[in-house]
């Protein structure tokens, strides 16, 4: 990455280059160390529209200087022509969740309206010489009203500039040059293997099975889990699925849990846990304090939703599956409420729960409410090879 970065700079160039892969590969990693490196020539800036991340980022490294939320930056810059206008290198973190032009405009009421990949392409209009973006995205995990449109936008953002290249992987390329644009496919940008450990290696596997309505290829899969000490257990009774975890991590106080749930699930309370505000300032404390700390996740008290965990990670999540998403006996069946303005709600709810599946480092256990309408969901369950907790 650092090579191509100067090089880019070093031709006066602009180029766009996107790195994909799936949960745990290292995207985010990638970024900081692009970011905190001092051999490119240029200061970077690393950026995400992921609060909750840049919370912990920042919370972690005790410092805002290298990360900050995307929609600020483009304001300071944009709007309020102060803050980091010759920064020559761009960072863009989660940027599959980068938005469109109508929520854009929503969001910054009407003071921008372009989509936000558009937006920071231009941002190479203020800088003499080179300009770079780097979208570190992981695909399948689009969650939110104004992020549907995916690779599209990032298309139409280079069609609308002038003089850009793409770097990227494979998958991609036929994409881009269909659009008349510059494409070079470098298979090293499709980080394909989990780096969290070796036992998670096979989990997003298991996941697009599972939601991909294929029952019987996710119990093959889980039975490998098993096999490679990656477990995957689940309960209807919430105290037994926390005894389990914290049987699991007697006495080892660096490991991290935490509840997390679908943002549909609005009666969690019943069950004795709160669910975080939707603005919650303490998503810091929340990762990474030990449970002797109150704002800690660890002590299984505050659930945080797909909003809260996407691009983050715990040791063993306990993940409470709510009545949005049940199994009506062939295929997983949303149940929405209230509409929404989106053009897919039903792929935006597998999305949901393929990011919260995919948040555990070491294992995975699913709290299933004893509830009739979850009863066919814990059945299916157990056909994809859940083992419940004894």
């Amino acid at each position: 990455m650092e090579e191509i970065i100067k090089d880019t700079l070093k031709k006066g160039e602009r180029k766009l280059v996107i790195v994909t892969g799936v949960p745990g590969s290292g995207r985010t990693l990638i970024g900081l160390q692009t970011a905190y490196s001092r051999n490119l020539g240029a200061q970077p800036v690393m950026l995400s529209g992921n609060g909750p991340l840049v919370m912990v980022l920042q919370y972690i490294l005790d410092s805002s200087e290298f990360v900050r939320p995307l929609k600020n930056h483009l304001r300071d810059v944009l709007i309020k022509n102060r803050l980091d206008q010759n920064r020559q290198v761009v960072i863009f973190d989660e940027a599959q969740r980068a938005w469109d032009r109508d929520r854009v405009l929503s969001k910054h009421q009407g003071d921008l309206n372009e989509s936000e990949p558009t937006l920071l392409l231009s941002l190479a209009k203020r800088v003499k010489g080179g300009f770079i973006v780097v979208a570190l995205m992981g695909e399948g995990q689009e969650i939110h009203a104004g992020e549907e449109s995916g690779i599209q936008n990032w298309v139409d953002a280079v069609r609308k500039s002038d003089s850009w290249s793409v770097t990227g992987p494979q998958h991609f390329e036929k994409t881009f040059r269909d659009a008349g644009i510059s494409y070079h496919a470098e298979s090293l940008f499709d980080l394909n293997v989990s780096l969290r450990s070796r036992r998670a290696g096979q989990l997003a596997a298991w996941v697009e099975a599972l939601l991909g309505d294929d029952l019987a290829k996710a119990r093959e899969i889980a039975g490998d889990l098993v096999k490679i000490g990656y477990p995957v257990r689940m309960s209807r009774n919430l105290e037994q699925a926390k005894g389990y975890i914290r049987e699991r991590f007697e006495g080892r106080e660096a490991k991290r849990t935490g509840v997390i749930v679908s943002s549909k699930f609005r009666k969690l309370g019943q069950y004795g846990i709160d669910l975080a505000p939707q603005k919650f300032f303490y998503y810091g404390q929340w990762y990474e304090d030990p449970p002797s700390k109150p704002k800690s996740g660890s002590r299984l008290e505050t659930a945080i939703s797909e909003f809260g965990c996407q691009g983050l990670e715990l040791d063993l999540p306990l993940l409470c599956w709510g009545p949005d998403l049940t199994w009506n006996g062939k295929a997983w069946e949303p149940h929405l409420g209230r509409a929404r303005v989106v053009k897919n709600p039903h792929q935006l709810r597998l999305n949901a729960y393929r990011v919260l599946l995919t948040r555990g480092r070491d294992g995975l256990v699913i709290f299933i409410p004893p509830i009739p309408e979850l009863d066919t969901t814990f059945n299916a369950l157990q056909k994809a090879g859940v083992e419940v907790v004894s």
